[in-house]
């Protein structure tokens, strides 16, 4: 079965949502809808977590309907309105620059 999430997501609750190299493809807005929708599909202590890429550093657009995002505080600013704890963090390479997350209404355990 194939389904598009802005039409809506499978019922919950779970325990860990991962949304993994797919955060970049939707708009500000479409960002911030899905992010309500899985705070509701999330139990007390589920988790969303992931990566993402940043936006080029010649500031070029790869597809003009997705939102690339600059930096690890850019993509942290999603979170914080719909999560009460959030880590945002990052590896820098030549020719990547990754963002990962991880956001929950209950503390998140260390990583590593």
């Amino acid at each position: 079965m194939q389904k598009d999430v802005r039409e809506g997501l499978p019922a919950g609750p779970f325990d860990n949502i991962v949304w993994d190299a797919a955060i970049e493809h939707f708009t500000e807005a479409e960002i911030d809808k899905l992010l309500r929708e899985m705070v509701s599909l999330l139990g007390s202590d589920g988790i969303l977590s992931g990566y993402t890429l940043t936006e080029a550093a010649d500031g070029k657009k790869g597809n003009a309907l997705h939102y690339e995002f600059k930096d690890k505080e850019d993509l942290r600013r999603f979170f914080t309105p719909h999560f009460k704890f959030v880590k945002v963090w990052e590896t820098i390479y030549p020719t990547r620059h990754n963002l990962y997350f991880a956001a929950s209404q209950s503390e998140i355990a260390p990583f590593g």
